[in-house]
């Protein structure tokens, strides 16, 4: 199915993506389009006055297709393209925040082999008296 790009007019297949500008919603957009008033949003408004003209503009929650809010969507991920560096970033993040999740985990065994320590030794201690 082809979809015309509200900016360039350039017919593209898909569904499109969105950009907020100056409180529009502007959709369907084609992919150059997507990443140039993601780039530069002061040029879109300069370039395109058409699309930010009041008797054009619909509230934000009236603004995107019906077909596209009301269905449910399944996205499939078949790569990501992400340069080496982030990517390091991005790990070393994930190590420290874990960090914290890792010492409580510990605590938590802790008190439950405790607990679990003390529930034997109580037990065995009665054994053991009689």
């Amino acid at each position: 199915m082809a979809t015309d790009c509200v900016m360039c007019g350039k017919a593209f297949n898909g569904t499109g993506s969105s950009a907020h500008i100056a409180d529009v919603r502007l959709f369907p957009l084609c992919c150059d389009c997507h990443v140039q008033s993601d780039q530069d949003p002061q040029s879109v408004l300069i370039k395109y006055p058409r699309l930010f003209d009041q008797s054009r503009s619909t509230p934000m929650a009236t603004s995107m297709p019906s077909f596209v809010s009301d269905t449910q969507s399944h996205v499939i991920v078949t790569g990501i393209h992400m340069p080496f560096g982030s990517m390091v970033t991005l790990m070393v993040k994930w190590a420290i925040a874990s960090l914290p999740a890792m010492m409580m985990l510990a605590i938590i065994g802790c008190l439950v082999w405790w607990f679990t320590l003390a529930v034997l030794l109580g037990t065995l201690g009665g054994i053991l008296k009689n």
